[in-house]
C-alpha cells in the first residue's frame, strides 16, 4: 500500500496527486510528530525534564515513520491503542 496517498475509489477517479497526498499516512503521522515536536518544546518552556537532545531527536524522526512496525495497521483501522506505538520516537523525561 502507498503510504504517501490516501487510499479511497474517489481519490483515484477525482483528486490530484497532490490532494491525495495531503490525505495520506506519511503526511498524517508526519504532522501528528510535529504537533508533538511543539508540545515537548512547550513542556520544556514549562519546566519538565526534556533535553535538548531529545528534542533533537524527535526533530530528526519526523519524517521518517516505520511502516514495519509490528502491529502497524492501515489508518482506517486505527484505534486509541495504535497511537502509543506510531510515534515510535518517544520522549522520556528523567
Amino acid at each position: 500500500m502507498d503510504k504517501l496517498t490516501y487510499e479511497n475509489p474517489l481519490i483515484s477517479r477525482y483528486a490530484s496527486r497532490q490532494m491525495a497526498e495531503l490525505f495520506g499516512d506519511q503526511k498524517k503521522f508526519s504532522t501528528w510528530r510535529r504537533l508533538w515536536l511543539a508540545l515537548a518544546e512547550s513542556e520544556k518552556e514549562l519546566g519538565l525534564a526534556i533535553t535538548d537532545q531529545q528534542l533533537q531527536e524527535l526533530r530528526g524522526a519526523l519524517d521518517d515513520i516505520d511502516w514495519e512496525v509490528k502491529g502497524f495497521r492501515s489508518s482506517t483501522t486505527l484505534n486509541s491503542h495504535s497511537l502509543s506505538f506510531i510515534g515510535h520516537t518517544p520522549i522520556i523525561c528523567k
